[in-house]
Protein backbone atom coordinates (compact mmCIF):
# COMPACT_ATOMS: atom_id res chain seq x y z
CA UNK A 1 0.00 0.00 0.00
CA UNK A 2 3.52 2.40 0.84
CA UNK A 3 4.17 2.12 -2.97
CA UNK A 4 1.09 2.50 -4.64
CA UNK A 5 0.45 5.78 -2.00
CA UNK A 6 3.70 7.26 -3.35
CA UNK A 7 2.76 6.77 -7.20
CA UNK A 8 -0.71 7.91 -6.44
CA UNK A 9 1.03 11.41 -4.94
CA UNK A 10 3.28 11.78 -8.07
CA UNK A 11 0.90 11.23 -10.75
CA UNK A 12 -1.18 13.77 -8.65
CA UNK A 13 1.69 16.18 -9.69
CA UNK A 14 0.94 15.32 -12.98
CA UNK A 15 -2.74 16.98 -12.38
CA UNK A 16 -1.88 19.97 -11.36
CA UNK A 17 1.31 20.09 -13.79
CA UNK A 18 -1.57 19.88 -16.47
CA UNK A 19 -4.06 22.68 -15.08
CA UNK A 20 -5.93 19.97 -13.27
CA UNK A 21 -7.74 19.05 -16.30
CA UNK A 22 -9.88 15.69 -16.97
CA UNK A 23 -8.84 14.75 -20.16
CA UNK A 24 -10.51 11.32 -19.93
CA UNK A 25 -10.22 7.96 -21.16
CA UNK A 26 -9.71 7.13 -24.68
CA UNK A 27 -12.61 4.40 -26.08
CA UNK A 28 -11.81 1.13 -28.09
CA UNK A 29 -9.72 -1.76 -27.46
CA UNK A 30 -6.58 -1.86 -27.30
CA UNK A 31 -3.28 -2.41 -27.00
CA UNK A 32 -1.72 0.86 -26.92
CA UNK A 33 1.50 2.34 -27.17
CA UNK A 34 1.59 5.54 -24.67
CA UNK A 35 3.72 8.54 -25.74
CA UNK A 36 3.09 12.02 -23.43
CA UNK A 37 1.11 15.44 -25.50
CA UNK A 38 4.18 17.92 -26.26
CA UNK A 39 4.22 20.04 -23.26
CA UNK A 40 4.87 16.84 -21.22
CA UNK A 41 1.92 16.57 -19.09
CA UNK A 42 0.07 13.87 -19.91
CA UNK A 43 -0.29 10.99 -20.72
CA UNK A 44 -1.64 9.96 -24.75
CA UNK A 45 -2.19 6.53 -26.64
CA UNK A 46 -1.78 5.17 -29.71
CA UNK A 47 -3.55 1.71 -30.71
CA UNK A 48 -0.75 -0.66 -31.68
CA UNK A 49 -0.65 -4.67 -32.58
CA UNK A 50 1.93 -6.88 -31.33
CA UNK A 51 4.21 -8.94 -33.20
CA UNK A 52 4.02 -12.70 -32.39
CA UNK A 53 6.62 -14.12 -30.72
CA UNK A 54 7.90 -14.70 -27.33
CA UNK A 55 7.17 -12.42 -24.36
CA UNK A 56 11.01 -11.24 -24.30
CA UNK A 57 10.55 -10.19 -28.16
CA UNK A 58 7.52 -8.71 -27.37
CA UNK A 59 9.06 -6.76 -24.35
CA UNK A 60 11.77 -5.30 -26.67
CA UNK A 61 9.33 -4.67 -29.44
CA UNK A 62 6.67 -2.36 -27.23
CA UNK A 63 10.31 -0.44 -25.98
CA UNK A 64 11.95 -0.12 -29.19
CA UNK A 65 8.51 1.64 -30.61
CA UNK A 66 7.73 3.85 -27.46
CA UNK A 67 11.36 4.97 -28.19
CA UNK A 68 10.49 6.29 -32.17
CA UNK A 69 8.46 9.00 -33.04
CA UNK A 70 4.32 8.33 -32.67
CA UNK A 71 2.27 8.75 -35.83
CA UNK A 72 0.62 11.57 -34.76
CA UNK A 73 2.50 14.74 -34.70
CA UNK A 74 0.86 15.69 -31.74
CA UNK A 75 2.60 13.12 -29.78
CA UNK A 76 5.89 12.57 -28.62
CA UNK A 77 8.14 9.61 -27.19
CA UNK A 78 8.08 9.27 -23.12
CA UNK A 79 12.31 8.62 -23.91
CA UNK A 80 14.76 11.17 -23.66
CA UNK A 81 18.08 11.26 -25.91
CA UNK A 82 19.92 10.70 -22.51
CA UNK A 83 17.95 8.09 -21.00
CA UNK A 84 18.84 4.46 -22.30
CA UNK A 85 17.99 1.17 -21.24
CA UNK A 86 20.79 -1.65 -20.92
CA UNK A 87 19.34 -4.92 -20.65
CA UNK A 88 15.85 -6.47 -20.54
CA UNK A 89 15.17 -9.66 -18.85
CA UNK A 90 11.84 -11.77 -18.10
CA UNK A 91 11.00 -13.96 -15.50
CA UNK A 92 8.04 -15.91 -14.14
CA UNK A 93 5.80 -13.26 -15.30
CA UNK A 94 8.16 -10.24 -14.63
CA UNK A 95 9.85 -7.74 -17.01
CA UNK A 96 12.93 -6.54 -15.44
CA UNK A 97 14.48 -3.39 -17.31
CA UNK A 98 17.73 -2.26 -16.08
CA UNK A 99 18.07 1.79 -16.86
CA UNK A 100 21.82 3.78 -16.81
CA UNK A 101 22.42 5.88 -13.88
CA UNK A 102 21.34 9.17 -16.35
CA UNK A 103 17.59 7.78 -15.16
CA UNK A 104 18.22 9.44 -11.83
CA UNK A 105 18.74 12.88 -13.70
CA UNK A 106 14.70 12.93 -14.83
CA UNK A 107 12.49 15.52 -13.48
CA UNK A 108 9.95 14.11 -10.90
CA UNK A 109 7.03 14.66 -14.26
CA UNK A 110 8.95 13.66 -16.68
CA UNK A 111 10.07 10.27 -14.54
CA UNK A 112 6.28 9.30 -13.75
CA UNK A 113 5.42 9.60 -17.35
CA UNK A 114 8.27 7.47 -18.34
CA UNK A 115 7.27 4.61 -15.76
CA UNK A 116 3.92 5.13 -16.29
CA UNK A 117 4.25 4.21 -19.98
CA UNK A 118 6.69 1.53 -19.96
CA UNK A 119 4.34 -0.29 -17.32
CA UNK A 120 1.05 0.45 -19.12
CA UNK A 121 2.63 -0.57 -22.47
CA UNK A 122 4.43 -3.96 -21.04
CA UNK A 123 1.54 -4.68 -18.67
CA UNK A 124 -0.74 -5.41 -21.53
CA UNK A 125 1.14 -8.08 -23.27
CA UNK A 126 -0.50 -11.67 -21.77
CA UNK A 127 2.81 -13.11 -20.02
CA UNK A 128 3.80 -10.10 -18.59
CA UNK A 129 1.73 -9.47 -15.10
CA UNK A 130 4.04 -6.51 -13.76
CA UNK A 131 7.41 -4.43 -14.70
CA UNK A 132 10.51 -3.77 -12.19
CA UNK A 133 12.98 -1.31 -12.88
CA UNK A 134 16.53 -1.11 -12.02
CA UNK A 135 18.81 1.64 -12.40
CA UNK A 136 22.63 1.57 -12.36
CA UNK A 137 22.69 -1.46 -10.13
CA UNK A 138 20.26 -0.54 -8.00
CA UNK A 139 16.26 -1.30 -7.73
CA UNK A 140 14.11 1.81 -8.04
CA UNK A 141 13.55 3.60 -5.40
CA UNK A 142 11.29 6.69 -3.90
CA UNK A 143 12.37 10.03 -3.09
CA UNK A 144 12.41 8.26 0.59
CA UNK A 145 14.42 5.14 -0.29
CA UNK A 146 11.93 2.86 -0.35
CA UNK A 147 12.14 0.30 -3.40
CA UNK A 148 9.59 0.55 -5.61
CA UNK A 149 9.49 -2.78 -6.58
CA UNK A 150 7.04 -4.48 -8.96
CA UNK A 151 4.66 -2.43 -10.95
CA UNK A 152 1.12 -2.78 -12.77
CA UNK A 153 -0.75 -0.26 -14.60
CA UNK A 154 -3.42 0.01 -12.24
CA UNK A 155 -0.91 1.29 -9.95
CA UNK A 156 -1.08 4.51 -12.11
CA UNK A 157 -3.82 7.40 -11.95
CA UNK A 158 -5.12 6.78 -15.33
CA UNK A 159 -4.48 10.82 -16.74
CA UNK A 160 -4.90 9.79 -20.48
CA UNK A 161 -5.53 12.21 -23.62
CA UNK A 162 -8.03 11.21 -26.50
CA UNK A 163 -7.07 8.46 -28.82
CA UNK A 164 -5.64 9.48 -32.40
CA UNK A 165 -9.19 8.78 -34.08
CA UNK A 166 -10.70 11.51 -31.59
CA UNK A 167 -9.77 14.71 -33.67
CA UNK A 168 -10.71 18.06 -35.27
CA UNK A 169 -9.54 20.94 -37.35
CA UNK A 170 -8.54 24.27 -37.22
CA UNK A 171 -7.91 27.10 -39.13
CA UNK A 172 -5.02 29.32 -36.40
CA UNK A 173 -3.39 33.12 -37.12
CA UNK A 174 -0.05 32.14 -34.99
CA UNK A 175 2.90 35.20 -35.41
CA UNK A 176 6.15 33.48 -35.58
CA UNK A 177 9.33 35.92 -35.51
CA UNK A 178 10.61 37.16 -39.19
CA UNK A 179 14.39 36.14 -40.74
CA UNK A 180 15.76 38.79 -38.55
CA UNK A 181 14.20 37.82 -35.59
CA UNK A 182 13.14 41.89 -34.84
CA UNK A 183 9.58 41.63 -36.26
CA UNK A 184 6.48 39.35 -36.43
CA UNK A 185 4.97 37.45 -39.31
CA UNK A 186 1.75 35.95 -39.36
CA UNK A 187 1.06 32.53 -40.70
CA UNK A 188 -2.25 31.36 -41.39
CA UNK A 189 -2.23 27.25 -40.47
CA UNK A 190 -4.68 24.57 -40.49
CA UNK A 191 -4.18 22.08 -37.66
CA UNK A 192 -5.72 18.60 -37.01
CA UNK A 193 -5.84 18.37 -32.64
CA UNK A 194 -7.44 16.23 -29.94
CA UNK A 195 -10.86 17.73 -29.20
CA UNK A 196 -10.00 17.61 -25.54
CA UNK A 197 -7.70 20.24 -26.20
CA UNK A 198 -8.40 23.94 -25.70
CA UNK A 199 -7.62 26.19 -28.56
CA UNK A 200 -5.27 28.65 -26.20
CA UNK A 201 -3.30 25.44 -25.42
CA UNK A 202 -3.37 24.22 -28.67
CA UNK A 203 -1.91 28.22 -30.31
CA UNK A 204 0.81 27.30 -27.23
CA UNK A 205 1.85 23.95 -28.69
CA UNK A 206 2.18 25.47 -32.15
CA UNK A 207 4.21 28.18 -31.08
CA UNK A 208 6.62 25.71 -29.20
CA UNK A 209 6.75 23.48 -32.18
CA UNK A 210 7.88 25.96 -34.36
CA UNK A 211 7.19 27.55 -38.00
CA UNK A 212 6.44 25.16 -40.88
CA UNK A 213 8.04 27.19 -43.48
CA UNK A 214 11.80 28.54 -43.50
CA UNK A 215 11.09 32.50 -43.96
CA UNK A 216 10.35 32.77 -40.37
CA UNK A 217 11.84 31.69 -36.59
CA UNK A 218 10.74 30.06 -33.66
CA UNK A 219 9.96 32.31 -30.94
CA UNK A 220 9.92 29.78 -28.25
CA UNK A 221 12.22 27.66 -27.04
CA UNK A 222 11.81 23.49 -27.28
CA UNK A 223 12.80 23.12 -23.20
CA UNK A 224 10.06 24.89 -22.87
CA UNK A 225 6.79 23.53 -20.99
CA UNK A 226 3.23 25.05 -20.83
CA UNK A 227 2.11 24.32 -17.07
CA UNK A 228 -1.29 25.15 -16.85
CA UNK A 229 -3.23 27.70 -19.07
CA UNK A 230 -6.79 29.69 -18.26
CA UNK A 231 -9.17 31.95 -19.52
CA UNK A 232 -10.95 34.13 -16.96
CA UNK A 233 -12.75 37.51 -17.78
CA UNK A 234 -11.21 37.52 -21.07
CA UNK A 235 -7.43 37.56 -19.81
CA UNK A 236 -5.31 34.39 -20.77
CA UNK A 237 -3.00 33.13 -18.20
CA UNK A 238 -0.01 31.54 -19.29
CA UNK A 239 2.06 29.42 -16.51
CA UNK A 240 5.50 28.25 -18.43
CA UNK A 241 8.32 26.41 -16.62
CA UNK A 242 11.87 27.56 -16.05
CA UNK A 243 12.66 26.24 -19.76
CA UNK A 244 10.62 29.05 -21.05
CA UNK A 245 13.25 31.86 -19.83
CA UNK A 246 16.73 29.69 -20.97
CA UNK A 247 16.01 31.16 -24.71
CA UNK A 248 18.85 30.37 -26.50
CA UNK A 249 17.16 31.52 -29.93
CA UNK A 250 18.20 34.66 -31.80
CA UNK A 251 15.01 36.74 -31.08
CA UNK A 252 14.34 40.35 -29.55
CA UNK A 253 12.72 39.11 -26.07
CA UNK A 254 10.09 41.18 -27.16
CA UNK A 255 8.84 39.77 -29.88
CA UNK A 256 8.99 36.09 -28.55
CA UNK A 257 6.30 37.65 -26.04
CA UNK A 258 4.40 39.17 -28.45
CA UNK A 259 3.98 36.24 -30.57
CA UNK A 260 2.08 34.56 -27.72
CA UNK A 261 -0.21 37.66 -27.00
CA UNK A 262 -0.64 38.72 -30.44
CA UNK A 263 -1.44 34.66 -31.46
CA UNK A 264 -3.97 34.14 -28.19
CA UNK A 265 -5.74 37.52 -28.91
CA UNK A 266 -5.87 37.11 -32.88
CA UNK A 267 -7.36 33.67 -32.50
CA UNK A 268 -10.46 35.55 -30.59
CA UNK A 269 -9.55 33.60 -27.32
CA UNK A 270 -8.98 36.79 -24.74
CA UNK A 271 -8.18 40.36 -24.79
CA UNK A 272 -5.68 40.45 -22.81
CA UNK A 273 -2.72 37.69 -22.20
CA UNK A 274 -0.82 37.53 -18.71
CA UNK A 275 2.44 35.23 -18.65
CA UNK A 276 3.62 33.71 -15.25
CA UNK A 277 6.96 31.44 -14.78
CA UNK A 278 6.42 28.85 -12.22
CA UNK A 279 3.46 30.75 -11.33
CA UNK A 280 5.60 33.60 -10.81
CA UNK A 281 5.06 37.37 -12.56
CA UNK A 282 7.63 39.39 -10.64
CA UNK A 283 9.59 38.56 -13.63
CA UNK A 284 11.94 39.81 -15.95
CA UNK A 285 11.66 38.21 -19.38
CA UNK A 286 15.58 38.15 -20.59
CA UNK A 287 16.27 41.27 -18.76
CA UNK A 288 13.91 43.18 -21.32
CA UNK A 289 10.49 42.56 -20.48
CA UNK A 290 8.41 43.32 -17.65
CA UNK A 291 5.90 40.18 -17.40
CA UNK A 292 3.93 41.49 -14.35
CA UNK A 293 1.10 42.79 -15.51
CA UNK A 294 -1.09 41.52 -18.68
CA UNK A 295 -0.17 42.36 -22.15
CA UNK A 296 -2.54 43.54 -25.06
CA UNK A 297 -2.71 42.94 -28.43
CA UNK A 298 0.58 44.89 -30.47
CA UNK A 299 0.17 44.68 -33.92
CA UNK A 300 2.83 47.27 -34.46
CA UNK A 301 5.20 44.38 -33.75
CA UNK A 302 4.13 42.75 -37.18
CA UNK A 303 5.92 42.68 -40.06
CA UNK A 304 5.21 45.48 -42.94
CA UNK A 305 2.38 47.13 -40.55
Amino acid sequence: MKRKSVIFLLVICIFLLGGCKDRGIPQGEGPFLYFQNTEGTNLMKEKYTFKKGSPLSQIREGLEKLKENPENEDYISVFTKDVSIQKEAFEEGIAKLYFSDKYNKLSKTQEVLLRSAIVQTLTQLDEVKGVEFVVGEKPLSDSKGVEIGVMKGEDFVQNIGSSIHSAEKANLTIFYGNEQGEKLVQKNISVRYNSNMSLEELVIQQLIKGPRSKNALKTIPQDTNLLSITTKENTCYINFNEGFLNNPLQINPEISIYSIVNSIIENHLAEKVQISVNGETNVSYQGVVDLSKPFSLNMEKVEGR
